[in-house]
């Protein structure tokens, strides 16, 4: 094998481990819908399903270096579960995300990389409100999440939909109406990386992440009571990655714009529509576009 066919492979590698960034919630980062800071009445449940479609056309190493001929394209579902409860006052929601997807058409630097699907990684997580006040339209939450290498991985392979490694996201999350029909949502993290050490061509190699922290922002406004529009942005910095101590090129660098529609044809019902693309990205692929629908039942 070619030194330069080598080196497209490690740089395969760091991108498959972060190809599911952006999905609500797993990855790199954790993304947060409209109203998901907004507390619910203890004792509801809700079921979500998600259907998450991106198109990626470009990938960029962290130090600015564009590998041309590369693409990726990347389809996930997600379950999410979720039950509101009191604890000691404060108002909290145990869930738990069973994720599933695939990657594939994945192109880098012009060598096809192999096609993953399966099963992803589990994700267990609970908010804490410690400001719940729904007369002011105003909300705070703080949400710890526990990632489980659950998802499918085979070593040798570039692109994995499972990462092999644990995770811990600590995230904070801020609702506030205001002028009736408006609200804005803003959500700050931290993901903190286990090393994933059946990492490289023969699984013998460690990868190693650096933090990664996001920012996230909506403005939404309600059409009518049950129907409301918003935009969006995300950014995510820093996560460089190492394999056996040495950077490949790897990083969680993105800035991303957001559009978003939710819609209650009844009352215990949500049908939710959005886009996003990607603005500015190194260290992994550039989302030229992407779809995100979701449903939520409310019982």
């Amino acid at each position: 094998m070619s030194n330069n066919r080598l080196s497209i492979v490690a740089t395969a590698f760091a991108v498959g481990l972060g190809a599911l960034a952006g999905l609500p919630p797993t990855a790199a980062a954790l993304d947060v819908d409209p109203g998901d800071y907004a507390a619910a009445a203890p004792g509801t449940n809700l079921a979500l399903g998600y259907a998450l479609f991106g198109w990626n056309n470009s990938f960029k190493t962290k130090t600015g270096d564009r590998i041309s001929n590369s693409s990726l394209n990347t389809q996930i579902g997600i379950l999410r579960l979720v039950h509101y409860t009191d604890l000691l006052g404060i108002t909290a929601d145990p869930q738990i995300f069973i994720t599933f997807g695939a990657l594939n058409n994945g192109k880098l630097g012009g060598e096809n990389l192999d096609s993953s699907f399966g099963l992803g990684d589990t994700i267990i997580a609970s908010t804490f409100w410690f400001i719940n006040q729904p007369d002011e339209k105003r909300w705070l939450g703080f949400t710890p999440f526990f990632f489980f290498p659950t998802g499918k991985y085979q070593d040798g392979k570039p692109l994995n939909v499972g990462e092999n490694r644990f995770k811990q996201v600590l995230q904070v999350g801020f609702v506030q109406g205001f002028a009736e029909k408006w609200t804005t949502d803003l959500i700050a993290d931290t993901t903190f990386y286990e090393d994933n050490d059946d990492y490289g061509e023969r699984g013998k190699q460690t990868l190693s992440q650096d933090n990664s922290y996001q920012l996230q922002a909506w403005l939404r406004y309600a059409i009518t009571p049950n129907w409301q529009v918003g935009g969006g942005y995300s950014g995510t910095y820093g996560g460089v990655t190492e394999v056996n101590g040495d950077s490949n090129g790897g990083a969680t660098r993105v800035q991303q714009l957001r559009l978003i529609t939710q819609y209650f044809p009844e009352p215990s019902l949500q049908l939710q529509a959005g886009v996003t693309t990607d603005v500015w990205a190194q260290g992994q692929f550039k989302e030229v576009f992407g779809l995100r629908f979701r449903i939520m039942k409310v019982f």
